[in-house]
């Protein structure tokens, strides 16, 4: 199979999201992008657009619940989480921001020396207990958000630095609960934790 390749003009993209007929495009402009999949090929007018204080790493959907719409959690390159609530598949005006280095100071004692309190990318997020925490890296660390709240209420060393997390998933084991598993980039080590108790079960390398 021969693919040509063509030109495109305009910003590079650091990260995509697509949710049912939307896709959330950034771009290292530090802009997002929302477009409608329904009718529209190729993309062209955006439905929103918008621009972010920093580039954003990664983007993860949260259902709506009872208590609050559906949102979408925006990992950012200075370890900022913008909060988007969605009405209609489009965000709110008035994000909300979680700022790690904040709750690493204020709730988890964490002082400014501290080696992981450096600006770490936001690299990976996942939903936890049916979409009640949301599980984000933080370095070597890990950040446990309520959903609901917005109100970080567990904090994760898995790792030791200069090791940053760069890839989680969620499963369920074999006895039926469910587990988060953690991948470094610097000891390349695996770690699987039991997601209720936040207990660490077995590590591989």
């Amino acid at each position: 199979m021969e693919v040509k390749r063509m030109s495109c003009a305009g910003s590079r993209v650091s990260c995509q999201m697509k949710m049912g007929n939307i896709l959330w495009m950034a771009t290292e402009e530090q802009e997002i992008f929302i477009y409608s999949l329904k009718d529209m090929c190729p993309l062209s007018q955006p439905q929103k657009h918008f621009s972010c204080p920093a580039i954003i790493t990664c983007l993860l959907p949260v259902p709506a619940q009872e208590q609050s719409l559906a949102r979408v959690f925006a990992g950012m390159s200075d370890g900022l989480v913008a909060v988007y609530s969605l009405l209609e598949d489009l965000p709110l005006e008035g994000e909300t921001y979680l700022c790690s280095h904040t709750l690493n100071r204020t709730l988890f004692s964490l002082k400014d020396s501290d080696p992981r309190q450096r600006p770490y990318p936001v690299s990976s997020m996942v939903l936890v207990s049916r979409g009640s925490q949301l599980w984000l890296s933080n370095g070597p660390g890990v950040l446990v958000i309520d959903c609901l709240s917005l109100q970080a209420v567990r904090r994760l060393d898995p790792y030791s630095p200069p090791s940053s997390i760069v890839s989680m998933t969620t499963s369920f084991s074999l006895w039926g609960e469910e587990a988060v598993w953690t991948l470094d980039d610097h000891a390349n080590t695996l770690l699987l934790y039991h997601a209720t108790s936040y207990q660490l079960c077995a590590h591989y390398r």
